[in-house]
């Protein structure tokens, strides 16, 4: 069995968990146990332009682009072939064209993200912007395999 790359090793633990001793089915503490190593990706869906077909200005978008990967100290954008949005707002189907961002964060700070979409929600004059979060745990390959070597047995 391969030892734990360092790179699960990280202080990307689930808030919380570090202190505690998690329990089996039957209620007993199992303190052999391995903590879960959890981080959150965040994804923020933003319109390429306003509601009158106008391209927003592209230092709108380095701005957040620059904001969230001080904070988060990395940043992913789709921005190449810009997503499709559809939505029925009560008649017909209303089209945008999305940019998507993504983030990873060790905790999910709902107030922060609230806030932050409210900025959102000003800065592009939208009713709505589309921030979402999944609780994800991050795999990572610290090994290098040649192609002979197969997978790592457990």
């Amino acid at each position: 069995m391969l030892p734990e790359p360092s790179c699960m090793k990280s202080s990307w633990t689930s808030p919380g968990l570090a202190k505690k001793t998690s329990r089996s089915r039957s209620g007993r503490a199992d303190k052999g146990r391995k903590q879960r190593r959890i981080s959150f990706l965040i994804q923020i869906l933003l319109p390429l332009t306003d509601n009158t077909g106008e391209p927003f200005p592209r230092e709108l978008y380095q701005h957040i682009q620059s904001e969230l990967t001080q904070r988060f100290k990395g940043l992913t954008a789709y921005s190449r072939a810009p997503a499709e949005g559809l939505w029925k707002p009560g008649e017909g189907t209303r089209r945008d064209e999305i940019i998507v961002y993504e983030v990873m964060a060790p905790r999910f700070n709902a107030r922060w993200w609230r806030q932050y979409r409210a900025q959102l929600q000003k800065s592009f004059r939208q009713e709505s912007v589309v921030i979402r979060a999944q609780e994800t745990r991050v795999l990572c390959f610290e090994y290098s395999f040649q192609p002979s070597d197969g997978p790592p047995s457990s």
